[in-house]
């Protein structure tokens, strides 16, 4: 037979903890108020009772999680069912008194479970905030980086620029420099022929004496 259990939560800055005994089948509420646009995150975890009286997880375990408007008439406005994850998340459409309900399964029925859920109530508009603010960051980031690698671009345009002006200027001196060698070969080689035909006329001159 389906019973269902009230509990009383513990509110510090919009962060509800819970932990209880049940048994698989059996469905626990606890009511929640929650404002228009209120964002309702859940973590839970439950444990099966071994032989030796320890608490040890379940790959079998699947949850049921519903949600009701207590307001209008126990409408369902959320509901997961068989789900073998022990997270939900929940935005409030409406302001008002929720039931949420939670249902462990398990193959085997005579088994003790110990259940642990942590709760979180944050506004939506808060949380689009914090992502506005991180969009914000990323974006101003990216220009950074951008204007960085601009700047890291133009550097080195400037020393291509550089590199550029330095090879033009290392061709022309190289340039000059193989002019002015071969300009000193052709004096040298003219010195040479002007020093080898004034010595064969002054030999011939010496032999007609």
């Amino acid at each position: 037979m389906k019973s269902i259990y009230f509990v009383l939560l513990y509110l510090v800055q919009k962060v509800l903890a819970l932990h209880f005994y049940s048994v698989p089948g059996d469905t626990k509420c606890f009511y929640e108020q929650l404002a228009k646009d209120n964002l309702l995150l859940a973590h839970i975890d439950v444990y099966k009772e071994t032989e030796d009286a320890q608490f040890v997880k379940s790959l079998a375990l699947e949850l049921s999680i519903t949600i009701y408007e207590t307001f209008s008439r126990d409408e369902i406005v959320f509901s997961q069912q068989n789900s073998p994850l022990g997270e939900f998340t929940f935005t409030a459409m409406r302001a008002g008194e929720h039931r949420i309900c939670i249902t462990p399964k398990l193959p085997e029925k005579a088994v003790r479970l110990r259940v642990f859920i942590d709760l979180s109530v944050s506004q939506v508009d808060v949380l689009d905030s914090k992502r506005l603010t991180d969009i914000t960051y990323l974006k101003n980031r990216l220009v950074y980086l951008i204007s960085t690698l601009e700047d890291i671009r133009a550097e080195q345009n400037i020393y291509k620029l550089h590199e550029d002006i330095f090879r033009d200027q290392s061709d022309i001196v190289n340039t000059k420099i193989m002019l002015w060698s071969l300009l000193e070969v052709i004096v040298m080689i003219g010195v040479c022929s002007f020093q080898l035909k004034y010595l064969r006329n002054f030999f011939i001159k010496q032999k007609a004496f």
